[in-house]
């Protein structure tokens, strides 16, 4: 004689539902890294466009406070071929496995993750004025791939601050820098 079919009991559900809390809490703690690790690679970043900002004050101060007079690459180049900021790992975000150190004198797309943002004559001269009217608002440089930290892009200020944003208010903040 078969034994009558066995019924679904609490016990059993409570049983499927610890199991399911105990899975959780064993995938926590990766979860959390991950996120920890997207964190500590914005901060890098942020930290590394301090740097270049800094090395932009001592450049601008050596030539009668003027920025780099280019765009892209070829801005932050100028900081590197001066010796203006000679650390070559400072050029690189440390959310890109890419990317490799500037070997020669000169930084090509593989030795700088960053871009540098320029628009008119004026947006050049890097005087007390100006930044105290819009260095807050003028961006001189930023990370030159979209989304590379989820989603925002660190950016560089006039006024010498790195600062994450929104990818859109990264466009907003684009826009201005380039007068468009």
């Amino acid at each position: 004689m078969d034994p009558a079919p066995r019924m679904f009991r609490a016990s059993d559900a409570l049983v499927a539902a610890w199991t399911l809390v105990l899975l959780a809490f064993a995938l926590m703690p990766l979860m959390t890294l991950q996120n920890s690790e997207l964190g500590e690679n914005r901060a890098k970043c942020r930290s590394n466009l301090n740097q270049i900002g800094k090395a932009l004050f001592l450049y601008a101060e050596k030539n009668n406070d003027l920025l780099p007079d280019a765009d892209g690459i070829e801005f932050l180049s100028r900081l590197y071929e001066t010796q203006t900021l000679e650390d070559p790992n400072v050029y690189l975000c440390p959310s890109w496995d890419d990317s490799i150190p500037a070997t020669s004198n000169r930084l090509t797309l593989e030795s700088c993750d960053y871009s540098g943002l320029r628009n008119t004559d004026e947006a050049l001269r890097l005087t007390p004025a100006r930044i105290a009217r819009d260095g807050s608002r003028q961006a001189v440089s930023a990370d030159r791939r979209p989304s590379h930290h989820d989603d925002v892009r660190n950016v560089l200020f006039a006024d010498g601050h790195a600062d994450s944003v929104e990818e859109e208010g990264y466009l907003r903040v684009h826009a201005g820098s380039l007068g468009e």
